[in-house]
């Protein structure tokens, strides 16, 4: 975001949304604000130009090559949004978070009826100053092999987080036919965080999301807020326990590390003031 009063500017991460002022737009544009440096290095972004409070003018942006995007009817006119860009935070080794690891004693394991057991995928610590407006450390806890479109847990008590959408979850699907119920499977823990940077490679991601399919963001469903996004995990921790016997050799290299769908990302959100997270795995 810069420019003069008159006229200023909004970059985002992606392309895909209708510059129309409904909350999908609010939303996105929210979430998928950043730094015109970072920006230009993507993929995909947009630019957004604003007079006098209004769009007047919106680019996309395709590693860095500009080209005009022509507004529908209902876009022009959108008024000024004042977001704050947000950062880039990509996954490095060492840290104060974990990823994977065994399921520390103190934290519950949610009941529910469920197609498949519940992993510990790690746990994000909010004494990171990018981490400081949780509420509380945030244990990720997930059916990763289940086939869900999102998995909204209530952890008004931290170490009890509660399935708060329990008919979707009862619903879905083993994503294998090996994992059950009682399939036990841990991961190695491996320590990390994140750190600033504009190239968005690596094993995860903090700041805004990169998603991989359509835009999924989630909104509270105690509040109607627009869930902060927390981090994106791509995978990087190696089995350490597991009692699932591989139907093949191809589904045994989908138990051998900790992955999402075989080739997928977990994206977790978290509404701050109703201590509700939200868990959207996407892959290609």
């Amino acid at each position: 975001m810069g420019g003069s009063n008159m006229t200023q500017h909004i970059f985002l991460a992606g392309w895909e949304v209708r510059l129309n002022g409904d909350a999908q737009c609010e939303a996105f544009i929210r979430t998928q604000s950043v730094a015109k440096d970072v920006a230009e290095v993507l993929s995909s972004a947009t630019e957004l130009i604003f007079e006098e409070g209004v769009l007047i003018a919106a680019y996309t942006l395709e590693e860095g090559e500009r080209s005009e995007r022509i507004l529908r009817m209902d876009e022009k006119g959108l008024p000024w949004v004042n977001v704050s860009p947000n950062k880039s935070l990509v996954f490095e080794g060492g840290g104060p978070h974990l990823l994977g690891g065994v399921w520390p004693e103190s934290l519950k394991v949610p009941k529910v009826d469920c197609a498949t057991s519940f992993q510990y995928v790690g746990c994000i610590k909010r004494t990171e100053p990018a981490f400081g407006w949780l509420p509380h450390d945030l244990h990720l806890v997930c059916p990763i092999y289940l086939a869900f479109d999102r998995l909204l847990m209530d952890y008004v008590d931290p170490l009890g987080p509660v399935v708060y959408n329990t008919n979707e979850i009862a619903e879905a699907e083993s994503s294998f036919d090996e994992v059950g119920p009682d399939s036990l499977i841990e991961f190695h823990g491996r320590s990390f965080n994140f750190i600033e940077s504009i190239e968005r490679i690596g094993q995860g991601f903090a700041g805004f999301p990169a998603w991989i399919q359509y835009p999924s963001i989630p909104r509270c469903p105690k509040t109607g807020n627009v869930m902060r996004f927390v981090c994106q995990l791509s995978g990087g921790a190696v089995v350490a326990r597991s009692n699932i016997v591989p139907s093949d050799d191809y589904n045994a290299t989908c138990f051998e590390d900790l992955n999402f769908w075989e080739d997928g990302d977990l994206y977790v959100f978290f509404e701050p003031s109703s201590k509700m997270a939200c868990y959207i795995i996407q892959n290609t």
